[in-house]
Protein backbone atom coordinates (compact mmCIF):
# COMPACT_ATOMS: atom_id res chain seq x y z
CA UNK A 1 0.00 0.00 0.00
CA UNK A 2 3.04 2.43 0.41
CA UNK A 3 4.25 4.42 -2.70
CA UNK A 4 7.44 3.03 -2.45
CA UNK A 5 8.42 1.22 0.82
CA UNK A 6 11.37 0.26 -0.41
CA UNK A 7 12.70 3.18 -1.61
CA UNK A 8 11.97 4.41 1.80
CA UNK A 9 14.26 2.01 3.34
CA UNK A 10 16.79 3.39 1.00
CA UNK A 11 16.36 6.46 1.55
CA UNK A 12 16.59 6.21 5.07
CA UNK A 13 19.70 4.15 5.39
CA UNK A 14 21.71 7.16 3.87
CA UNK A 15 19.85 9.65 5.94
CA UNK A 16 20.45 7.72 9.13
CA UNK A 17 24.30 7.09 8.06
CA UNK A 18 24.99 10.96 7.15
CA UNK A 19 22.91 11.71 10.87
CA UNK A 20 25.42 9.14 12.82
CA UNK A 21 28.54 11.03 11.62
CA UNK A 22 27.00 14.14 13.39
CA UNK A 23 28.44 14.80 16.82
CA UNK A 24 25.64 14.55 18.97
CA UNK A 25 26.46 16.08 22.71
CA UNK A 26 26.12 13.85 25.44
CA UNK A 27 24.02 16.46 27.23
CA UNK A 28 21.00 15.53 24.90
CA UNK A 29 20.66 12.81 26.45
CA UNK A 30 19.67 14.80 30.22
CA UNK A 31 19.22 17.89 28.98
CA UNK A 32 18.68 20.46 31.48
CA UNK A 33 15.43 22.22 29.87
CA UNK A 34 15.56 24.97 32.83
CA UNK A 35 17.06 26.80 30.31
CA UNK A 36 14.07 26.48 28.31
CA UNK A 37 12.13 28.72 30.37
CA UNK A 38 14.87 31.56 31.02
CA UNK A 39 14.36 33.41 28.23
CA UNK A 40 10.62 33.95 28.71
CA UNK A 41 11.44 34.37 32.63
CA UNK A 42 14.56 36.81 32.36
CA UNK A 43 13.37 38.88 29.84
CA UNK A 44 9.31 38.52 29.31
CA UNK A 45 9.37 41.41 26.43
CA UNK A 46 11.61 39.09 24.40
CA UNK A 47 9.21 37.06 22.33
CA UNK A 48 10.71 33.61 21.48
CA UNK A 49 9.89 33.15 18.11
CA UNK A 50 12.58 35.07 16.96
CA UNK A 51 15.79 33.26 18.43
CA UNK A 52 13.81 29.76 17.43
CA UNK A 53 13.72 31.10 13.47
CA UNK A 54 17.24 32.66 13.60
CA UNK A 55 18.54 29.19 14.79
CA UNK A 56 15.56 26.92 13.28
CA UNK A 57 15.82 28.06 9.36
CA UNK A 58 19.45 27.67 8.89
CA UNK A 59 19.82 24.48 10.96
CA UNK A 60 17.04 22.78 8.99
CA UNK A 61 18.21 24.21 5.77
CA UNK A 62 21.22 22.63 6.41
CA UNK A 63 19.83 19.21 7.32
CA UNK A 64 17.81 18.99 4.03
CA UNK A 65 20.89 19.85 1.65
CA UNK A 66 22.28 17.24 3.65
CA UNK A 67 19.51 14.75 3.14
CA UNK A 68 18.85 15.86 -0.49
CA UNK A 69 22.94 15.41 -1.27
CA UNK A 70 22.74 12.16 -0.05
CA UNK A 71 19.75 10.51 -1.22
CA UNK A 72 21.36 12.17 -4.99
CA UNK A 73 24.51 10.91 -4.33
CA UNK A 74 22.25 6.63 -4.10
CA UNK A 75 20.72 7.62 -6.79
CA UNK A 76 24.15 8.01 -8.75
CA UNK A 77 25.69 4.85 -7.07
CA UNK A 78 22.82 2.70 -7.37
CA UNK A 79 20.86 3.41 -10.17
CA UNK A 80 18.14 0.72 -10.14
CA UNK A 81 17.46 1.40 -6.61
CA UNK A 82 13.77 3.72 -6.99
CA UNK A 83 13.41 6.36 -4.59
CA UNK A 84 11.99 9.30 -3.35
CA UNK A 85 12.82 12.30 -5.92
CA UNK A 86 15.16 15.35 -4.73
CA UNK A 87 11.95 18.11 -4.71
CA UNK A 88 10.02 15.29 -2.86
CA UNK A 89 12.69 15.06 -0.31
CA UNK A 90 12.47 18.55 0.01
CA UNK A 91 8.68 18.78 0.44
CA UNK A 92 8.95 16.75 3.48
CA UNK A 93 11.28 19.03 4.85
CA UNK A 94 9.76 21.66 4.16
CA UNK A 95 6.24 20.42 5.59
CA UNK A 96 8.29 19.14 8.60
CA UNK A 97 9.81 22.60 9.40
CA UNK A 98 6.23 23.95 10.06
CA UNK A 99 6.06 20.74 12.85
CA UNK A 100 9.66 21.48 13.99
CA UNK A 101 9.10 25.61 14.99
CA UNK A 102 5.55 24.58 16.67
CA UNK A 103 7.19 21.81 18.54
CA UNK A 104 9.99 23.85 19.69
CA UNK A 105 7.45 26.44 20.69
CA UNK A 106 5.61 24.35 22.79
CA UNK A 107 8.58 22.64 24.37
CA UNK A 108 9.45 25.86 25.42
CA UNK A 109 5.97 26.57 27.18
CA UNK A 110 6.57 23.03 29.04
CA UNK A 111 10.01 24.11 30.22
CA UNK A 112 11.58 22.33 33.08
CA UNK A 113 9.53 23.38 36.09
CA UNK A 114 10.82 22.41 39.95
CA UNK A 115 7.88 20.59 40.58
CA UNK A 116 7.02 17.17 38.76
CA UNK A 117 10.06 17.03 36.56
CA UNK A 118 9.34 13.98 35.53
CA UNK A 119 6.09 15.04 33.63
CA UNK A 120 7.70 17.98 31.64
CA UNK A 121 10.84 15.51 30.77
CA UNK A 122 8.14 13.14 29.43
CA UNK A 123 6.18 15.94 27.80
CA UNK A 124 9.92 16.84 26.73
CA UNK A 125 10.59 13.07 24.72
CA UNK A 126 6.65 12.64 23.74
CA UNK A 127 7.84 15.80 21.05
CA UNK A 128 10.48 14.61 19.96
CA UNK A 129 9.33 11.01 19.54
CA UNK A 130 5.62 12.50 17.71
CA UNK A 131 7.97 14.59 15.31
CA UNK A 132 10.14 11.58 14.40
CA UNK A 133 7.27 9.24 13.92
CA UNK A 134 5.57 12.12 11.35
CA UNK A 135 9.31 11.86 9.31
CA UNK A 136 8.01 8.59 7.12
CA UNK A 137 4.06 9.53 6.86
CA UNK A 138 4.99 13.17 5.78
CA UNK A 139 7.50 12.01 2.78
CA UNK A 140 4.72 9.31 1.19
CA UNK A 141 2.67 12.48 1.77
CA UNK A 142 5.00 14.44 -0.23
CA UNK A 143 5.30 11.88 -3.08
CA UNK A 144 1.47 11.45 -2.86
CA UNK A 145 1.26 15.38 -3.74
CA UNK A 146 3.48 15.41 -6.67
CA UNK A 147 0.95 13.34 -8.06
CA UNK A 148 -2.52 14.52 -9.33
CA UNK A 149 -3.96 11.29 -8.39
CA UNK A 150 -2.96 11.41 -5.04
CA UNK A 151 -3.86 7.72 -4.35
CA UNK A 152 -2.19 7.25 -0.77
CA UNK A 153 -4.17 10.27 0.71
CA UNK A 154 -7.17 8.60 -0.59
CA UNK A 155 -6.32 5.27 0.67
CA UNK A 156 -5.69 6.23 4.09
CA UNK A 157 -8.87 8.48 4.14
CA UNK A 158 -10.96 4.94 3.33
CA UNK A 159 -10.03 3.52 6.82
CA UNK A 160 -11.28 -0.13 7.20
CA UNK A 161 -7.88 -0.70 8.60
CA UNK A 162 -5.74 1.17 5.58
CA UNK A 163 -3.50 2.70 8.68
CA UNK A 164 -2.91 0.08 10.58
CA UNK A 165 -2.23 -2.06 7.18
CA UNK A 166 0.01 0.62 6.05
CA UNK A 167 1.85 1.28 9.81
CA UNK A 168 2.74 -2.42 10.07
CA UNK A 169 3.79 -2.19 6.33
CA UNK A 170 6.33 0.68 7.27
CA UNK A 171 7.45 -1.62 10.64
CA UNK A 172 8.07 -5.01 9.01
CA UNK A 173 10.15 -3.38 6.18
CA UNK A 174 12.42 -1.68 8.83
CA UNK A 175 11.61 2.22 7.00
CA UNK A 176 10.65 2.76 11.26
CA UNK A 177 13.53 1.55 12.37
CA UNK A 178 15.57 3.86 10.55
CA UNK A 179 14.04 6.74 10.20
CA UNK A 180 12.31 7.34 13.78
CA UNK A 181 16.25 7.24 15.12
CA UNK A 182 17.19 9.96 12.74
CA UNK A 183 14.79 12.20 13.01
CA UNK A 184 14.62 11.94 16.64
CA UNK A 185 18.44 12.91 17.24
CA UNK A 186 17.82 15.86 14.58
CA UNK A 187 15.12 17.16 16.20
CA UNK A 188 16.72 17.21 19.78
CA UNK A 189 20.25 18.72 18.48
CA UNK A 190 18.02 21.70 17.12
CA UNK A 191 16.27 21.84 20.34
CA UNK A 192 19.63 22.07 22.15
CA UNK A 193 21.31 24.73 19.52
CA UNK A 194 18.12 27.04 20.64
CA UNK A 195 18.12 26.31 24.17
CA UNK A 196 22.16 27.52 23.61
CA UNK A 197 21.03 30.57 21.91
CA UNK A 198 18.23 31.83 24.52
CA UNK A 199 21.33 30.86 27.08
CA UNK A 200 23.46 33.08 25.15
CA UNK A 201 20.81 35.86 24.65
CA UNK A 202 20.39 35.27 28.50
CA UNK A 203 24.42 36.03 29.35
CA UNK A 204 24.57 39.03 27.41
CA UNK A 205 21.93 41.08 28.47
CA UNK A 206 22.86 40.08 31.81
CA UNK A 207 26.15 41.33 31.27
CA UNK A 208 24.59 44.40 29.64
CA UNK A 209 22.96 44.60 33.05
CA UNK A 210 25.29 44.31 34.93
CA UNK A 211 27.86 46.96 33.01
CA UNK A 212 25.17 49.49 32.92
CA UNK A 213 24.24 49.27 37.20
CA UNK A 214 28.30 49.46 37.67
CA UNK A 215 28.30 52.79 35.56
CA UNK A 216 25.64 53.97 37.47
CA UNK A 217 26.74 53.40 40.80
CA UNK A 218 30.38 55.02 39.64
CA UNK A 219 28.37 57.75 38.61
CA UNK A 220 26.48 58.41 41.96
CA UNK A 221 29.79 57.58 43.67
CA UNK A 222 31.42 60.12 41.70
CA UNK A 223 28.53 62.51 42.22
CA UNK A 224 28.91 62.17 45.91
CA UNK A 225 32.34 62.97 46.09
CA UNK A 226 32.12 66.18 44.17
CA UNK A 227 29.24 66.82 46.10
CA UNK A 228 31.45 66.74 49.60
CA UNK A 229 34.19 68.81 48.08
CA UNK A 230 32.47 71.74 46.74
CA UNK A 231 30.82 72.63 50.25
CA UNK A 232 34.78 71.54 51.75
CA UNK A 233 36.30 74.33 49.26
CA UNK A 234 33.85 76.82 49.72
CA UNK A 235 33.44 76.99 53.92
CA UNK A 236 37.17 76.36 54.11
CA UNK A 237 37.63 79.84 51.56
CA UNK A 238 35.05 81.48 53.53
CA UNK A 239 36.69 80.63 56.53
CA UNK A 240 39.80 82.89 55.35
CA UNK A 241 37.82 85.64 54.02
CA UNK A 242 36.45 85.87 58.06
CA UNK A 243 40.08 86.81 58.98
CA UNK A 244 40.27 89.46 56.77
CA UNK A 245 37.66 91.21 56.98
CA UNK A 246 37.93 93.65 59.89
CA UNK A 247 41.82 93.53 59.59
CA UNK A 248 41.72 93.77 55.51
CA UNK A 249 38.33 94.63 54.16
CA UNK A 250 39.36 95.52 50.98
CA UNK A 251 41.00 91.96 50.15
CA UNK A 252 38.70 90.54 51.39
CA UNK A 253 35.97 92.42 49.19
CA UNK A 254 38.75 91.12 46.27
CA UNK A 255 38.23 87.37 47.84
CA UNK A 256 34.52 87.20 47.76
CA UNK A 257 34.38 88.64 44.00
CA UNK A 258 36.72 85.75 42.90
CA UNK A 259 35.31 83.45 45.03
CA UNK A 260 32.23 84.09 43.29
CA UNK A 261 33.67 83.08 40.01
CA UNK A 262 35.25 80.04 41.10
CA UNK A 263 31.64 78.85 42.50
CA UNK A 264 30.16 79.62 38.95
CA UNK A 265 33.09 77.52 37.38
CA UNK A 266 32.10 74.66 39.43
CA UNK A 267 28.40 74.80 38.75
CA UNK A 268 29.12 74.90 35.41
CA UNK A 269 30.89 71.79 35.28
CA UNK A 270 29.38 70.33 38.04
CA UNK A 271 27.60 67.78 35.80
CA UNK A 272 31.03 66.65 34.13
CA UNK A 273 32.83 63.90 35.33
CA UNK A 274 36.05 64.74 32.87
CA UNK A 275 37.28 68.53 31.94
CA UNK A 276 40.13 69.70 29.66
CA UNK A 277 43.14 70.06 31.61
CA UNK A 278 43.42 73.34 30.57
CA UNK A 279 39.92 74.45 32.22
CA UNK A 280 41.44 72.57 35.57
CA UNK A 281 44.62 74.49 35.15
CA UNK A 282 42.65 77.91 34.93
CA UNK A 283 40.31 77.00 37.86
CA UNK A 284 43.09 76.19 40.14
CA UNK A 285 44.99 79.33 38.71
CA UNK A 286 42.21 81.32 39.79
CA UNK A 287 42.12 79.30 42.89
CA UNK A 288 46.17 80.33 44.06
CA UNK A 289 45.31 83.99 43.03
CA UNK A 290 42.67 84.48 45.39
CA UNK A 291 45.40 82.43 48.46
CA UNK A 292 47.75 85.21 47.42
CA UNK A 293 45.39 87.89 48.13
CA UNK A 294 45.79 86.35 51.72
CA UNK A 295 49.24 85.29 51.74
CA UNK A 296 50.60 88.47 49.33
CA UNK A 297 54.44 88.78 50.67
CA UNK A 298 54.86 84.46 50.99
CA UNK A 299 53.01 82.63 48.96
CA UNK A 300 54.03 82.38 44.88
CA UNK A 301 52.95 79.81 42.49
CA UNK A 302 54.09 78.70 39.37
CA UNK A 303 52.69 76.43 36.49
CA UNK A 304 54.19 74.00 33.45
CA UNK A 305 51.85 72.41 31.34
CA UNK A 306 53.29 70.71 28.39
CA UNK A 307 51.57 71.16 25.04
CA UNK A 308 50.97 67.95 24.49
CA UNK A 309 48.81 67.41 27.19
CA UNK A 310 46.76 70.46 27.04
CA UNK A 311 43.89 69.18 26.08
CA UNK A 312 43.82 66.10 28.30
CA UNK A 313 40.86 64.85 30.10
CA UNK A 314 40.99 65.07 33.79
CA UNK A 315 38.32 64.27 36.60
CA UNK A 316 37.18 68.25 37.33
CA UNK A 317 38.33 69.66 40.51
CA UNK A 318 41.04 67.50 40.71
CA UNK A 319 43.73 69.40 41.69
CA UNK A 320 42.04 71.95 44.08
CA UNK A 321 42.73 69.84 46.70
CA UNK A 322 46.52 69.33 46.27
CA UNK A 323 46.61 72.97 45.79
CA UNK A 324 45.38 73.94 48.87
CA UNK A 325 46.95 71.17 50.87
CA UNK A 326 50.20 72.70 49.76
CA UNK A 327 48.93 76.36 50.82
CA UNK A 328 47.22 75.50 54.01
CA UNK A 329 50.39 73.30 55.40
CA UNK A 330 52.99 74.90 53.59
CA UNK A 331 52.10 78.41 54.83
CA UNK A 332 51.32 77.04 58.19
CA UNK A 333 54.31 78.34 60.25
CA UNK A 334 54.33 82.25 60.27
CA UNK A 335 56.76 84.36 58.29
CA UNK A 336 56.86 81.18 56.16
CA UNK A 337 57.57 81.55 52.06
CA UNK A 338 55.99 79.02 50.35
CA UNK A 339 56.73 78.09 46.58
CA UNK A 340 53.77 76.18 45.10
CA UNK A 341 54.77 74.33 41.69
CA UNK A 342 52.34 72.61 39.54
CA UNK A 343 53.31 70.35 36.33
CA UNK A 344 51.64 68.75 33.86
CA UNK A 345 53.19 66.36 31.78
CA UNK A 346 52.97 63.10 29.00
CA UNK A 347 54.79 60.04 30.22
CA UNK A 348 54.95 57.04 27.40
CA UNK A 349 55.58 53.84 28.25
CA UNK A 350 57.14 52.45 24.89
CA UNK A 351 57.28 49.04 26.24
CA UNK A 352 53.18 48.58 26.69
CA UNK A 353 52.55 51.49 23.50
CA UNK A 354 50.65 53.61 26.43
CA UNK A 355 50.63 56.93 27.30
CA UNK A 356 50.36 58.75 30.82
CA UNK A 357 49.21 62.06 32.32
CA UNK A 358 51.59 62.68 35.15
CA UNK A 359 50.77 65.95 37.59
CA UNK A 360 52.39 66.58 40.23
CA UNK A 361 51.97 69.75 42.91
CA UNK A 362 55.17 70.78 44.84
CA UNK A 363 55.34 72.69 47.85
CA UNK A 364 58.53 74.52 49.78
CA UNK A 365 56.87 74.90 53.09
CA UNK A 366 56.54 72.44 56.11
CA UNK A 367 55.83 68.92 54.84
CA UNK A 368 55.19 67.53 57.71
CA UNK A 369 52.11 69.53 58.96
CA UNK A 370 50.25 66.53 56.38
CA UNK A 371 52.80 63.92 56.89
CA UNK A 372 53.92 61.76 53.74
CA UNK A 373 51.63 59.66 52.36
CA UNK A 374 48.44 60.79 54.48
CA UNK A 375 45.14 60.54 53.59
CA UNK A 376 43.41 61.84 56.41
CA UNK A 377 42.60 65.39 54.91
CA UNK A 378 38.93 65.02 52.86
CA UNK A 379 40.35 66.84 49.98
CA UNK A 380 43.44 64.42 49.70
CA UNK A 381 41.13 61.53 51.03
CA UNK A 382 38.41 62.57 47.83
CA UNK A 383 41.04 62.28 45.31
CA UNK A 384 42.48 59.12 46.33
CA UNK A 385 38.71 57.67 45.85
CA UNK A 386 37.62 59.98 42.60
CA UNK A 387 41.16 58.25 40.96
CA UNK A 388 40.00 54.91 42.11
CA UNK A 389 36.43 55.22 41.19
CA UNK A 390 37.38 56.45 37.99
CA UNK A 391 40.38 54.71 36.70
CA UNK A 392 40.56 51.48 39.03
CA UNK A 393 44.36 50.16 38.94
CA UNK A 394 45.20 52.17 36.08
CA UNK A 395 46.10 55.22 38.45
CA UNK A 396 48.56 56.17 40.79
CA UNK A 397 48.65 58.67 43.96
CA UNK A 398 51.40 59.11 45.97
CA UNK A 399 52.99 62.06 48.57
CA UNK A 400 56.85 62.14 49.35
CA UNK A 401 59.22 64.41 50.66
CA UNK A 402 61.60 65.32 47.61
CA UNK A 403 65.44 66.02 48.22
CA UNK A 404 65.19 69.24 47.69
CA UNK A 405 62.76 69.64 50.59
CA UNK A 406 59.21 70.67 51.05
CA UNK A 407 56.04 68.11 49.95
CA UNK A 408 55.22 66.54 46.65
CA UNK A 409 52.02 65.23 45.70
CA UNK A 410 51.95 63.30 41.94
CA UNK A 411 49.00 61.91 40.73
CA UNK A 412 49.16 59.63 37.09
CA UNK A 413 46.27 58.68 35.47
CA UNK A 414 46.08 57.47 31.48
CA UNK A 415 45.82 59.92 29.25
CA UNK A 416 43.10 61.09 27.40
CA UNK A 417 41.69 63.48 24.56
CA UNK A 418 38.03 63.56 23.89
CA UNK A 419 34.61 65.16 24.55
CA UNK A 420 33.49 66.31 28.33
CA UNK A 421 32.39 63.55 30.39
Amino acid sequence: MSAHPKSLLEGHSASLHGAAQQPVPPAIAGVDPATATAPEQSHPARSIWPVILWVTVPYWLLMTATRVSSYMVRVATVPDVKIAEPLERTLQHAILFAVLILFYRIAFAIGWPKRRRWLAALGQLSLAAIFACLATPVLNLGIDLMTPEMKWVAEMAQGEGAIAEQIHEWASSGILTVSIPDFFLSYLFGLLLVLGACTYLDLRDHKLKLAELEGETIRARLQALRMQLHPHFLFNTLHSVSGLIDSRPAVARQIIVRLGDLLRRTLRDGGSDLLPLAREIDFVRNYLEIQQLRFPDRLRFTIHIEPAVHDAMVPGLILQPLAENAVVHGASEEEERVQVTIEARQIIDSSRLTRWLELSVHNTGNARAEGVGSGAHIGIGNTRERLRALYGEQCSVEFSEPPQGGFLARLRIPLGEGVEG
